[in-house]
């Protein structure tokens, strides 16, 4: 199958499927509106906001499947958790035109977002006023991100961007040529669990340069036996210990994104990564249309290791970390 074929366009919004017959907004939430959405144009004053709730589940995921890939993390977060969840680590909100979704965004830790442009600007707002404290974490679309970028920073509470980087979002759909079963790849079982926040705090280090263990390791822990719970971490052993490691960050009905992906320092350039990414991947796709992964465009080496393996680029994004 192609790719294209699950990246469509949206649709207009006056022929949006999905449509809120009910209100869940709060005072507090009126006055919110009153002070984000005075906007100029008409149709910004049509638009509402109110933050999402249990039970909308169903609506929010056909609103967000209508572009998959791009919409993925977002929809495995309520697939795994539910709109309400302190594992989300912030709140879903929706914006709407008439009364018709028009776009969702994840607002806390991490910010995701939806839509089309003209409801990024309501959603920085929402971080302004009501999540600045917590907003560490922006990923989307370079266009998207930069309109937020630019609305947040006129926050009182002045957030400094110490991490901004041009990411590629990859993707792959089938494998060329065979794919040979790799022996040793498995689930991580719960007896690999410290194995597996090692090497996960190892690959935080060589990413952003900090150990997660040193800021919150119950948190850590926590998150790496729930994911194998799920089965969602693949991990290669050898003698010395783990030697390949990805986690499964959000799996939907059309797509898995992966995230975590390490090899150890002394098995590197000897086949093992590729050899392992490419064997999962063939399992993968056999239940899911398509694998993606997130890259840094700057990184020559990485996206070289990523179309090895049979990965391509499917669309920029742009990803700010907050010094909080």
């Amino acid at each position: 199958m192609q790719r294209e074929c699950l990246v469509a366009p949206d649709p207009p919004h006056d022929v949006v499927e999905h449509q809120f017959t009910s209100s869940t907004v709060t005072p507090a939430d009126q006055h919110f509106e009153a002070t984000a959405l005075s906007q100029p144009h008409e149709r910004d004053a049509r638009m509402r906001i109110k933050r999402l709730m249990s039970g909308e589940e169903r609506q929010v995921l056909e609103f967000l499947n209508r572009q998959p890939l791009k919409n993925l993390q977002m929809a495995g977060f309520i697939l795994d958790n539910g709109l309400e969840s302190a594992r989300n680590r912030g709140a879903f909100y929706g914006c709407f035109d008439d009364g018709y979704l028009i776009g969702v965004a994840l607002v806390g830790h991490w910010v995701f977002l939806s839509g089309g442009v003209e409801t990024v600007s309501i959603f920085a707002r929402i971080a302004r006023f009501l999540h600045a404290p917590e907003v560490s974490v922006v990923l989307g679309e370079a266009v998207m991100v930069n309109e937020f970028a630019r609305v947040f920073a006129d926050s009182a509470r002045q957030h400094e961007a110490h991490q901004d980087e041009a990411k590629l979002l990859l993707s792959v759909n089938h494998l060329d040529g065979d794919t040979p079963e790799l022996e040793g790849l498995r689930p991580a079982a719960d007896a690999d669990a410290d194995e597996v926040a090692h090497a996960h705090a190892l690959t935080c280090m060589e990413l952003l340069g900090k150990d997660p263990t040193q800021q919150n390791p119950s948190r850590l822990r926590e998150c790496v036996r729930a994911r194998i719970g799920m089965g969602r971490i693949w991990i290669v052993r050898d003698e010395r210990g783990i030697g390949f490691k990805t986690d499964i960050a959000s799996e939907t009905e059309q797509a898995v994104y992966l995230e975590g992906i390490w090899t150890r320092p002394d098995l590197r350039g000897q086949g093992l990564g590729t050899r392992a990414l490419r064997s999962l991947c063939r399992r993968l796709l056999l239940r899911q249309q398509v694998v993606c992964l997130f890259a840094d465009a700057a990184n020559a080496r990485v996206n070289a290791f990523y179309q090895r393996v049979g990965f391509t680029t499917l669309a920029p994004y742009r990803l700010i970390r907050y010094a909080n």
